[in-house]
Parts: structure tokens; C-alpha cells; sequence
């Protein structure tokens, strides 16, 4: 037995030592380093018959058809299962408006992760070498990074299995080399335009003039920074019970979210970044230093592609951008109303009560009126500019948007604020206060409920 083989049984014993007593599916594209994974796990007896081969096609170049007959031929001629996929991952990635390279990303998991479901796979283990650690963090180190892109690539996430980090590209040709093993070249690897592919040509070749151990090196200390990342993210973590998360937002008072250590605030801009839009990877650095000033301002807002961030009213919340839902209907009493994250309810109700202060923070969320104060039929819609209404309390008009700032009621909110009417112009906004006109007392005989629910969409 090799000594490739040996150490690869050792990692795989030391780091995934469950790896024996379940079935593992081995991505195969067809490069070296994916070949000799699937030759490595198939040189331990005990993982034979466990073995499935999975290969994704992407159709970016003319000849990925060939990769794929390739990998089908090798499962045959070693006796194992093999599943392929492929997606227009090119017209993919213009339709959802995402990088070339995210949208290869998505693509190719989505198949795995089914692959996964139909052939009960317990694992997939990905070729990802030492090779392509050091080229990883390298190249976030150009782009600016934290701790967590200078963790590199993690050995294990979810299903997803890496065995051969700690391996160097060379060793993983050298064993195919004593194999006599073959194997495909991806053309596109030479294209020196893409980033990676230049950190592979130039940047490395001299590095490792410094230290031709470089790929293992970087692959040790990512590991040291991965447990020190790992700490911080489980502390990052336990503060999410700090959030509320209403509607399609996360929101958290702002003197709470300030009073966190700098690391952990700035950890938390990147978590709800990639929670709320999704994405695989952190927002660019320069977006989280600028969210991280505008934290510290009265009000103020910060964007990146569909994420913001916004201060408001002593809050911050974290959202996705969307464009407002237009409101205008009818009310009718015993119905249930939907309007996007929101339903309301008008329901009579039998003794006057009133309602006279709205609590934002605790979200109390119901208003009475009285039916024969009010003119003609009764309709919900959004809150306009230059709205102006009287209060319950006040004796004269008050513009809406200086109500609303003098609640406390977050900018962000108040698309989920709706105007109550009548024909003769606001009778309630809904859920914060009644006008004064229409307010219930002991004479009162027809007495509206106003239910108001939010519920979060995350």
C-alpha cells in the first residue's frame, strides 16, 4: 500500500472515522485531484460496496460532455453506481442576476443534495486539496477578509465531507502517476483572466520558492483559525435571541446591538447578510465597515445588491429590498383581510373599550371604533405622503409621517402600516391609533374590533 493511501486512511479515520458505516457519494469532474479521491476511498475494501460516483455537467464548454463519459467509464470499469446531472449553469447565471461563479455554486449542490435523497447517501465527499486551500484564502486575503474567509474551505459541513485538504496537488498526481491512472483537463484552468487561475500561475509558484510546503502550511494554520472562528461564531450564534424577526426582517434595538463587541457586530452584519439574501458568501469588507458607521447614527441606511440595512427610532433591522405592496380595498366587517406579511380582521365587538396608545416594542395590535361615526363604506390603504388625520387625544390634524416618527414607529415598518377611511378621509392608522372621531364610548351601539397580526416571513 502506498503511503498516499495510508495517510488518506488515517485522515479519514481521525477526522470522519463515521466514514465506515455509511454510504458516500464521491463528486467525480474528472480532474486529478477528483480521480484520485474516488481511487483513494475505493483502495479501502471495507468502503466499497458504499461507494456511488456523482458527476455534474455545468455545459460551459463544448467538451464537458467528454468529462462526463469519462467518470461514467471509470465507475463501470471499478463495478460502482454512478449519477449524473446537468444544468445551462451559463443562462442560469444571467436569469438570477448571479455571479458566474455562484450560480455553478448553487447549481451543482442542488444536484448533489438531491443525488443525496434518491440514493440514500449518508455523505458526499468533495476533491478540494491543499492546493486549492491556499488558492482560497489567498485570493479572499486580495479581496479583504475576516476570520472566517481566512478559515478557508471547511473539512465538513453538513452531508458535505472535504478528506484531501491536507493534501497537495502534486502527491494526488503522483498516486494517479503509480496507478497509471488517466484523467481529464479542464481548459478553463489555464485562463489566466480568472482570478483563481492567476494565483495559480504567478502567485504561488513564487511563494512557494519561500517555502515549498506552502499548500500543507496554509492548509495547518487554517485549521487553527477555523477552531478560533468556530468559537466566535457558536458566541455570534447565542446573541440571535437578541432579534425579533417580523415580516421579512431581523430587527434588534439598536443600544443592544451596539453594546456587542466590535467582532461580534461585525460577525452578525455578515450572518444576516447571507441569512436574509441566501448567499453562499460574505458581503464585500468595504459593505460591513460602512454598516458598521451607520450602526452608530441616529438613522441612516446601508445597501449591497437586495440586502439592507437600516437604522431607525433607536432600532436596526436587516432586510431584503423589495418594492412596496400597493394597498386599496374595501373592508368588510367579519372578514379576513391578507396583505403580506399582515391580516386584519373587522369584527363587532359588544362593550366600548379604548385604545389609546400603540406599544411597538410589545406589539399591541388591536383597535376599537365606532361603525356610525364613520361615513360610508370603510377601506384600507397604504399610507400616502401628505396623509394628515386628528388623533384620539388631539384636537387638531397631524401629518402622518410626524405621528408615526413621534411613536417611535421604524421607517421600515410603516409599509406595513396601513390608512383605515372613510369618504371623508382617515379614520384610524392601522394598528398604531384611532382618530378621534370615530372613538367608541357608552352610547356607542356599533363597535368595530380592528385585529391586526404580523407575522414573520423569514
Amino acid at each position: 500500500m502506498s503511503k498516499i493511501i495510508e495517510k488518506f486512511k488515517y485522515e479519514i479515520t481521525k477526522n470522519f472515522n463515521f466514514i465506515f458505516h455509511h454510504k458516500i457519494g464521491i463528486a467525480v469532474s474528472g480532474g486529478p485531484d477528483s480521480v484520485a479521491l474516488l481511487l483513494l476511498f475505493y483502495s479501502i475494501k471495507e468502503l466499497r460496496d458504499r461507494l456511488v460516483v456523482l458527476h455534474f455537467d455545468h455545459r460551459l464548454r463544448k467538451s464537458s460532455s467528454e468529462d462526463r463519459e469519462f467518470v461514467k467509464n471509470l465507475a463501470k470499469g471499478l463495478r460502482l453506481s454512478f449519477l449524473a446531472g446537468s444544468q445551462d449553469v451559463e443562462s442560469f447565471h444571467i436569469n438570477a442576476k448571479l455571479s458566474l461563479e455562484e450560480a455553478a455554486r448553487i447549481a451543482r449542490y442542488d444536484f448533489f443534495e438531491h443525488a443525496a435523497k434518491i440514493a440514500s447517501l449518508d455523505y458526499i465527499a468533495l476533491a478540494h486539496n491543499a492546493d486549492e486551500q491556499a488558492e482560497t484564502i489567498l485570493l479572499r486575503i486580495t479581496r479583504g477578509s475576516g476570520l472566517t474567509g481566512l478559515s478557508g474551505i471547511p473539512g465538513k459541513r453538513g452531508i458535505f465531507i472535504r478528506p484531501l485538504l491536507s493534501f497537495p496537488k502534486s502527491d494526488l498526481i503522483a498516486f494517479l502517476n503509480e496507478k497509471n491512472q488517466s484523467y481529464s483537463v479542464d481548459p478553463t484552468n489555464s485562463d489566466t483572466k480568472i482570478t483563481r487561475n492567476y494565483i495559480r500561475a504567478y502567485a504561488l509558484p513564487v511563494l512557494k520558492k519561500l517555502n515549498p510546503n506552502l499548500p500543507v502550511t496554509i492548509y495547518r494554520s487554517s485549521v487553527l483559525l477555523s477552531k478560533e472562528n468556530e468559537f466566535i461564531n457558536n458566541r455570534m450564534l447565542e446573541l440571535l435571541k437578541f432579534f425579533n424577526r417580523r415580516a421579512d426582517f431581523w430587527e434588534i434595538r439598536q443600544e443592544v446591538f451596539l453594546d456587542f463587541e466590535e467582532v461580534l457586530r461585525f460577525r452578525l452584519i455578515n450572518f444576516l447578510y447571507m441569512k436574509v439574501t441566501g448567499s453562499f458568501y460574505n458581503p464585500p469588507l468595504n459593505f460591513t465597515e460602512n454598516c458598521m458607521r451607520v450602526t452608530e447614527k441616529v438613522n441612516g441606511m446601508s445597501s449591497y445588491n437586495s440586502f439592507k440595512m437600516v437604522v431607525s427610532c433607536g432600532y436596526i433591522a436587516f432586510m431584503r429590498e423589495k418594492e412596496r405592496f400597493s394597498v386599496d380595498m374595501e373592508m368588510n366587517i367579519g372578514n379576513k383581510v391578507r396583505v403580506d406579511s399582515v391580516t386584519l380582521k373587522a369584527d363587532y365587538h359588544k362593550k366600548p373599550e379604548r385604545f389609546y396608545r400603540y406599544d411597538y416594542e410589545k406589539n399591541l395590535n388591536t383597535l376599537y371604533f365606532d361603525l356610525h361615526k364613520t361615513k360610508g363604506k370603510i377601506y384600507l390603504r397604504n399610507i400616502k405622503n401628505g396623509d394628515r388625520f386628528i388623533p384620539f387625544g388631539h384636537n387638531s390634524p397631524e401629518k402622518v409621517s410626524r405621528f408615526l416618527m413621534k411613536k417611535k414607529i421604524p421607517s421600515y415598518f410603516r409599509d406595513v402600516v396601513f390608512a383605515l377611511c372613510d369618504r371623508e378621509g382617515i379614520i384610524a392608522i392601522v394598528p398604531v391609533q384611532i382618530a378621534g372621531s370615530v372613538k367608541t364610548d357608552t352610547e356607542s351601539k356599533k363597535i368595530i374590533k380592528i385585529d391586526w397580526e404580523i407575522r414573520s416571513l423569514l
